[in-house]
């Protein structure tokens, strides 16, 4: 962490609430949420990874019909990650699809690759 980083870190923490004597605290909150957030992100790909195989053969048996089709922003966002070729459009205000020929993920939060 650079001394700029650690600055906005210092500013923000201050900014949402967090006393000045507890800044160190506020810093071992917000690495433990980046932490988890990352293992979590980790466990979704895995899911993902695993999950398109049989998601592929379900569609084919199926008649190209068998998708995984739901609402889950951190789903949507492993799907990016793990898929390159995922297409990403807004089919209203404010909500995003990512697909692939196995998956149908909504979200309502903007994904990097949103058009």
């Amino acid at each position: 962490m650079t001394l700029t980083d650690d600055l906005h870190d210092t500013a923000a923490a201050l900014r949402s609430g967090w006393p000045i004597e507890n800044l160190n605290r506020a810093r071992r909150v917000r690495a433990e949420e980046q932490r988890t957030m990352s293992d979590d992100m980790g466990e979704l790909k895995d899911l993902i990874e695993r999950a398109t195989p049989i998601l592929r053969e379900l569609r084919r048996a199926c008649g190209n019909e068998a998708k995984f089709d739901t609402y889950d922003p951190d789903l949507a966002a492993a799907l990016l990650a793990v898929d390159p070729d995922a297409l990403v459009s807004e089919f209203r205000p404010g909500m995003w699809e990512v697909v692939t020929p196995e998956f149908r993920l909504c979200t309502d939060t903007k994904p990097e690759r949103a058009p």
